[in-house]
């Protein structure tokens, strides 16, 4: 399955296509989460330009959910708090991620 990912942590929002194989897709969301994660890593599916998911990029979930990439984790987003977060400067990025 492929997943869009904003890079907003460290490019301006640009997509980076992400494809879980789909057997790795269960159902489970957070799991879901974890493995778009993991292959989203250069080291796995490499694109050029492109730099690996991190905290702070958003994933576009099934249904156009928002989750932001956490340290540790994942948090439910708007399309508005997407908005929002792509305006900030790095200090407020960091701290709308560790609150």
């Amino acid at each position: 399955m492929k997943f869009n990912v904003y890079l907003t942590a460290f490019m301006k929002g640009e997509i980076r296509e992400v494809n879980v194989p789909d057997k790795e897709c269960d159902g489970n969301y957070y799991q879901t989460l974890e493995k778009i994660y993991y292959w989203g890593q250069n080291e796995h599916q490499p694109i050029k330009n492109r730099y690996s998911v991190s905290a702070g990029d958003v994933i576009e979930y099934y249904g156009g959910h928002l989750y932001m990439v956490l340290i540790a984790g994942f948090r439910k987003i708007t399309r508005e708090q997407l908005d929002e977060f792509k305006k900030m400067d790095f200090h407020g990025k960091q701290h709308f991620i560790l609150t």
